[in-house]
Formats: structure tokens, sequence, C-alpha cells
């Protein structure tokens, strides 16, 4: 073991067994653009939980519910026109 941790083959030791695997797929462009939609989704969820709250309904009830969702995706839509 070298004396920064990395094993003599250049890899850390004690990284996951398909590590480099992975780290191979990702160099793919088909992988990229697939992660960028993904990516994209995960940061329109993230704002929704953060800016509304909407991890949890406020409301008892089905029709209370969608509506508050309703409402959560015009002000996210109403904060995106702004910054835009």
């Amino acid at each position: 073991m070298i004396a920064d941790g990395r094993a003599a083959g250049g890899a850390f030791a004690g990284a996951r067994p398909g590590a480099r695997r992975a780290r191979l797929q990702q160099s793919d462009d088909q992988w990229r653009a697939k992660y960028g939609t993904r990516a994209g989704i995960e940061g329109t969820i993230h704002q929704a939980v953060a800016v509304t709250g909407m991890r949890r309904a406020r409301y008892l009830g089905l029709q209370k519910t969608h509506l508050e969702h309703v409402f959560s995706a015009v002000a996210l839509n109403l904060i995106r026109l702004d910054a835009w």
C-alpha cells in the first residue's frame, strides 16, 4: 500500500468491487444522457420538497391532498417563471 492509502494498482483500498466497472459505464454518452434526465427529475423533486414541504400532506383526504399538490405545482411554476 502506498502512503496516501492507494493500493499498488492505483485504486483506493476498500473501494467497492464494481466501482471500476461503474466508472467505465459513466464515461458512455448514452449513460450520461440518461443520467442527465434523471438528474433533472431529482432536482425538480428536491425543489418541490424544499419549497413547499410536499414530503407530508397538510390535510386529510384525497381531494384536499390533490388540491394541495396542484397549488404546490403552481407555486413552483411561478418561482421558475420568475427565475427565467
